[in-house]
Protein backbone atom coordinates (compact mmCIF):
# COMPACT_ATOMS: atom_id res chain seq x y z
CA UNK A 1 0.00 0.00 0.00
CA UNK A 2 2.94 2.74 0.74
CA UNK A 3 4.34 1.50 -2.61
CA UNK A 4 1.35 3.23 -4.42
CA UNK A 5 0.52 6.07 -2.25
CA UNK A 6 4.35 7.82 -2.58
CA UNK A 7 5.72 8.53 -5.57
CA UNK A 8 9.17 6.49 -5.12
CA UNK A 9 10.58 7.77 -8.80
CA UNK A 10 11.59 11.44 -7.28
CA UNK A 11 13.95 9.44 -4.02
CA UNK A 12 15.20 5.81 -5.84
CA UNK A 13 16.97 5.30 -9.24
CA UNK A 14 15.07 2.98 -11.68
CA UNK A 15 12.27 2.38 -9.78
CA UNK A 16 10.94 -0.43 -12.34
CA UNK A 17 14.58 -2.08 -11.19
CA UNK A 18 14.37 -1.86 -7.87
CA UNK A 19 11.06 -2.48 -6.81
CA UNK A 20 12.33 -6.02 -5.23
CA UNK A 21 14.52 -3.84 -2.86
CA UNK A 22 11.93 -1.30 -1.56
CA UNK A 23 9.83 -4.44 -1.08
CA UNK A 24 12.33 -5.68 1.31
CA UNK A 25 13.12 -2.45 2.81
CA UNK A 26 9.44 -1.38 3.83
CA UNK A 27 9.60 -5.23 4.96
CA UNK A 28 11.74 -4.17 7.16
CA UNK A 29 10.80 -1.20 8.57
CA UNK A 30 7.63 -2.60 9.08
CA UNK A 31 9.29 -5.56 11.18
CA UNK A 32 11.37 -2.69 13.34
CA UNK A 33 7.79 -0.50 13.41
CA UNK A 34 5.56 -3.26 14.65
CA UNK A 35 8.28 -4.93 17.48
CA UNK A 36 8.81 -0.96 18.69
CA UNK A 37 4.94 -0.26 19.10
CA UNK A 38 4.37 -3.81 20.68
CA UNK A 39 7.95 -3.13 22.92
CA UNK A 40 6.35 0.02 24.15
CA UNK A 41 2.49 -1.27 24.96
CA UNK A 42 4.44 -3.97 26.98
CA UNK A 43 6.30 -1.71 29.00
CA UNK A 44 3.21 0.77 29.45
CA UNK A 45 1.58 -2.76 30.76
CA UNK A 46 4.03 -3.73 33.30
CA UNK A 47 4.37 -0.04 34.16
CA UNK A 48 0.40 -0.05 34.99
CA UNK A 49 1.05 -3.46 36.96
CA UNK A 50 3.54 -2.57 38.89
CA UNK A 51 1.86 0.92 40.00
CA UNK A 52 -1.33 -1.62 40.58
CA UNK A 53 0.55 -3.45 42.91
CA UNK A 54 2.36 -0.43 44.93
CA UNK A 55 -1.00 0.81 45.32
CA UNK A 56 -2.34 -1.85 47.00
Amino acid sequence: MLISLFDWAKIIKNPIENTGKLKLFLLFISIALGYLISSFILSVLAFGQNMASSIS
